[in-house]
């Protein structure tokens, strides 16, 4: 079963996205603060996590770029998927070859974006901005 960190300081958005996922049995484990995100990636359990899908503004100080240093200081492999309301085209030069997901956009909707992203970078694809 795959497992997703996803990172989402919005409690509504956090729980129909972890939904969605999760009705394409995806693993979820959905936290709404960096702390918590921290704790996750320096867990033993984050060696399970597939990627990490993570809003970029998180509203604590801390941005969705963090939390991907974090998680790829532990795991330098691991997908990472952004997710922003911002201007889409600033936020890609920050991090080039990322999925960038746009907001707003029918949340429901990450999971299958998501799992296409990992579906292509397995098959060696490239990545995509998607919700422009």
């Amino acid at each position: 079963m795959l497992h997703i960190l996803l990172v989402e300081d919005q409690a509504s958005e956090r729980e129909i996205i972890a939904t969605a996922f999760e009705h394409r049995g995806v693993k979820v484990t959905a936290v709404g603060a960096d702390t918590q995100a921290y704790e996750v990636i320096r867990s033993p359990g984050f060696g399970d996590v597939v990627a990490v899908v993570t809003d970029i503004n998180l509203g604590q100080g801390t941005t969705g770029f963090d939390i991907a240093r974090a998680a790829r200081h532990v795991r330098a492999e691991i997908p990472v998927v952004y997710m922003t309301a911002y201007d889409l085209q600033t936020a890609a030069h920050q991090v080039p070859d990322a999925l960038m997901l746009h907001k707003p956009l029918r949340l429901a909707e990450v999971a299958d974006f998501v799992l296409n992203y990992l579906q292509s970078r397995q098959a060696g694809g490239s990545a995509q901005m998607a919700g422009e």
